[in-house]
């Protein structure tokens, strides 16, 4: 079982639309891998750039969004795809691109998508990531997170 928890930021505007300095905490995620079949991804796969990785769930918690959270991933130039296989990982393989996608469900109904670009960093002791996230809603109450 592999989980993952993660925090994730923005820049951010007050409810009157004046911009915040720096970054301001959206919520945090406790994300769980669940399954490699391609079958199971939560997002259409058309599109979607690399080998598919996995999908899972999850809970998100914040001030402003909590809720749950449905993901997968997919990954270009990735150690994941070998090491599942069982081959040898290339010692030059560090840097690879990531697609993360998916949907977060707040308690009251609303339904929250995102996507994001990045790469994560491999070397001996862990895996680093840096992704960008855009999120989107139809619903009014969260209009603000695709204002950003």
């Amino acid at each position: 079982m592999l989980l993952l928890a993660l925090s994730i930021a923005a820049a951010s505007q007050t409810p009157g639309g004046k911009p915040v300095s720096g970054l301001e905490p959206l919520f945090q995620a406790v994300m769980q891998y669940r399954s490699e079949a391609e079958a199971d991804a939560v997002v259409a796969v058309e599109g979607r750039e690399g080998a598919y990785i996995g999908s899972g769930d999850g809970t998100v918690k914040g001030d402003r969004i909590r809720g749950t959270i449905r993901w997968s991933l997919w990954s270009g130039n990735c150690v994941y795809p070998l090491v599942r296989k069982g081959q040898t990982i290339p010692a030059g393989l560090h840097l690879c691109t990531m697609n993360p996608s998916g949907f977060i469900e707040t308690p009251e109904g609303a339904r929250i998508r995102f996507d994001g670009r990045g790469y994560g960093l491999r070397s001996p002791d862990k895996y680093r990531v840096s992704v960008t996230l855009v999120f989107g809603t139809e619903d009014a109450r969260y209009a603000w997170l695709a204002s950003q």
